[in-house]
C-alpha cells in the first residue's frame, strides 16, 4: 500500500520535479559563474544597473548613458551625504516616478536615527 501511494505521488509531481530540476540546474550554473568569474559578473551587473537607471532623473543628471567603466561612474557620481541626496528621496516619497530608479518606489525603510537626531527614509524597490 505504501509503495502504491508513493508511486502515485511521484507520478503526479513529475512535471513539478522536472521544472524544479531545471531551475536548480540553471541556478547552479549561475552560482558557478559567479564563483569562477566574479569580476566579469560584477561588470555585467554594473552595466545592467546603469542601463536600467539611465532614464531616471538621477541617471540623466549624472550621465549614466556615457558611463562605460567604473572610473566614469566615480567621476560622474560623487559620494554624498543623506542630506545631499534627500531631494531625490523626497520626490520619490511624493510619488514621482523614475527619480532614483525606474518606476515608482513602492517602499521606504525607516532608519533608527542613530547617526543623527532624525530617522532617514531609504528607498526600497524590491
Amino acid at each position: 500500500m505504501r509503495a502504491f501511494l508513493t508511486l502515485g505521488i511521484e507520478s503526479q509531481n513529475m512535471p513539478l520535479n522536472s521544472v524544479f530540476r531545471w531551475f536548480i540546474r540553471r541556478r547552479m550554473v549561475n552560482i558557478e559563474m559567479v564563483r569562477t568569474m566574479p569580476v566579469e559578473v560584477q561588470r555585467s551587473v554594473f552595466s545592467n544597473l546603469l542601463v536600467a537607471g539611465r532614464n531616471t532623473s538621477f541617471g540623466k543628471e549624472h550621465g549614466f548613458d556615457s558611463v562605460r567603466k567604473l572610473q566614469d561612474f566615480q567621476r560622474n557620481v560623487p559620494i554624498r551625504t543623506y542630506d545631499e541626496i534627500k531631494p531625490w528621496i523626497d520626490r520619490t516619497r511624493n510619488g514621482e516616478h523614475d527619480v532614483l530608479w525606474p518606476g515608482q518606489t513602492p517602499w521606504f525603510a525607516k532608519s533608527s536615527g542613530t547617526t543623527s537626531q532624525r530617522s532617514k527614509y531609504l528607498p526600497v524597490t524590491r
